[in-house]
């Protein structure tokens, strides 16, 4: 007997409060990153009667109301949803997580229960290296995770140079923000692989151009 796991199927934008699916990394209708301590998603269970209320009711914002976003929904209310314009897209989302939703029930895929934890760290922090010395130290920066070239998720690290990022079992790439503190940021990739099982335990080595 199988069991079924609800799945988080959309989101919201952390600055601009628009529906998208909860794989997007950054919104499509202002750009901004999310990041993973965001705002909850949405559980698959309430999308159908989600996108019944945006279908006969979305122009006084009823879909919005009904999923706990009181403040965008008093302003599609206002607005008559967006003249029909924002209506139509949180429609199109919707309906695309339902969908996302219901292929992820079928093939027995929902949250990723395996990840990546560990410590990233950039060296050399000083022009000369001694003995019994750190020659590196942890830092906080942005990540981008890509898989192949698609954008699958992106995660912080804290000061203490710790992060944690839930993905599915596969190779992936891991690309520092442009403002991390080493050197061609950008051009630093580095591939890892997380396993079928549980969490992979990793740990990333920047260079920070020091010599």
């Amino acid at each position: 007997m199988s069991s079924y796991a609800p799945v988080q199927s959309a989101k919201y934008c952390l600055r601009c409060e628009g529906i998208m699916d909860s794989r997007t990394v950054s919104c499509p209708h202002c750009g901004v990153v999310q990041t993973d301590s965001g705002v909850p998603g949405i559980s698959d269970k309430r999308l159908f009667p989600a996108v019944m209320l945006c279908g006969f009711f979305g122009w006084c914002g009823a879909h919005r109301f009904y999923l706990g976003r009181r403040g965008s929904g008093i302003l599609q209310l206002i607005t008559l949803g967006g003249l029909g314009v924002w209506m139509l897209i949180d429609m199109v989302l919707l309906v695309g997580s339902m969908l996302y939703a219901l292929a992820a029930c079928a093939t027995g895929l929902g949250t990723p229960t395996t990840g990546l934890t560990g410590t990233v760290t950039r060296g050399p922090i000083t022009p000369v290296c001694m003995v019994d010395v750190p020659c590196s130290a942890p830092f906080s920066a942005n990540f981008t995770v890509k898989r192949g070239t698609s954008t699958v998720a992106s995660f912080h690290s804290d000061d203490q140079g710790q992060f944690t990022v839930m993905l599915f079992p596969g190779t992936y790439s891991i690309i520092p923000a442009s403002d991390a503190p080493i050197m061609m940021a950008g051009s630093q990739v580095k591939t890892v692989t997380v396993n079928p099982t549980g969490m992979t335990t990793v740990q990333l080595a920047f260079d920070t151009g020091i010599r």
